[in-house]
């Protein structure tokens, strides 16, 4: 990535450290998500309300959204833990510091339109479906058709942007250039 010819190249990050550092992710939420149901006392013979579901959908954008900008300091800024482990963070494409904006966006698309917050959508879709809506969970096979076409993309493309990159104009860079 280079925006002229006095600009620096920028790595970005391969795909088997973005994969790592998502199922990383998948994986504290499932922690988080475990938690926050025991502590709401949610079980299998007691089923979870509208507000739990709408809790734990705060929680996926918090972890998503806050956490890399407000928790994740300095040169940090733009990692969750996975993101960290794997040593890899996600930048605004202009090579700026990611925005809340910008992460707000590309996490929501990466829930609701690509269906990789699977915890998060899982929520998101129960919430509906307990307003009334039943018939939302059909959006999950919208979900897997452009969940595919987004890896391809990140596959096929040398800057490995996925979809939600691109929507939220940011790119996923090696920490260590």
């Amino acid at each position: 990535m280079s925006n002229n010819k006095n600009s620096k190249t920028v790595l970005t990050a391969p795909n088997p450290k973005r994969i790592g550092a998502f199922l990383i992710d998948q994986l504290v939420l499932y922690v988080v998500f475990a938690i926050y149901f025991t502590v709401a006392g949610v079980s299998p013979d007691k089923p979870a309300s509208m507000l739990a579901y709408l809790g734990a959908v705060v929680l996926t954008l918090a972890y998503r959204v806050i956490y890399p900008i407000y928790i994740s300091r300095g040169d940090k800024v733009g990692q969750t833990l996975g993101k960290r482990a794997m040593g890899i963070k996600t930048i605004s494409a202009n090579g700026a510091d990611i925005t809340v904006k910008q992460l707000l966006i590309r996490s929501l698309f990466m829930m609701v339109v690509e269906g990789f917050e699977i915890f998060g959508l899982s929520y998101l879709l129960s919430t509906i479906a307990l307003l009334g809506f039943p018939q939302i969970v059909y959006i999950n096979y919208m979900n897997v058709v452009i969940g595919i076409v987004s890896i391809a993309l990140m596959f096929i493309r040398p800057s490995h942007q996925a979809l939600h990159d691109y929507v939220s104009n940011t790119v996923v860079i090696l920490v260590k250039q």
